[in-house]
C-alpha cells in the first residue's frame, strides 16, 4: 500500500468511515444494467438517479482525466433510535429514514477529506 493510500484510509477511518476503498477511475462495468434498470422505471420516485445518470457512467464526466476514485461507506444503523421511533411489531422503516438527514454529516466529512487531499 502506498503512503498516500495509507494516509487517505487512515484519515477516512478517523472521520468515521467504516469502509474505504480506492480504485482506478474507469467506466462503470455495470452501466448497461443500471441504465436498463432506470429505463424499466425501477427507480420509483428517486428522480435524482435519472437526472444524474450520465455522471454515474464514467468518472470523466465529473472530473476529466481522473485517475483514481475514493469510495467510502458509513453505517447509519441506530438500533436504539429504531426502538424509540418504531415499536416492535409496528411496521418497517428504513434505517436512513429514522434519524436526521445524513447528507450534511457525510458532506462535512467528505469536505474535510477533500480539503486534506
Amino acid at each position: 500500500m502506498t503512503s498516500l493510500t495509507k494516509q487517505i484510509k487512515e484519515l477516512a477511518h478517523a472521520q468515521g468511515f467504516e469502509l474505504v476503498g480506492i480504485a482506478a477511475a474507469q467506466a462503470a462495468p455495470g452501466w448497461d444494467r443500471f441504465s436498463q434498470w432506470l429505463s424499466n422505471g425501477y427507480a420509483g420516485e428517486m428522480r435524482y438517479l435519472e437526472t444524474g445518470a450520465i455522471a454515474r457512467q464514467s468518472p470523466d464526466s465529473i472530473v476529466p482525466h481522473a485517475k483514481s476514485i475514493v469510495m467510502l461507506g458509513m453505517s447509519y444503523h441506530q438500533p436504539k433510535l429504531r426502538e424509540q421511533v418504531v415499536p416492535e411489531g409496528h411496521g418497517r422503516v428504513a434505517s436512513y429514514a429514522l434519524g436526521q438527514d445524513y447528507h450534511p454529516l457525510l458532506w462535512g466529512k467528505l469536505n474535510q477529506l477533500t480539503t486534506w487531499l
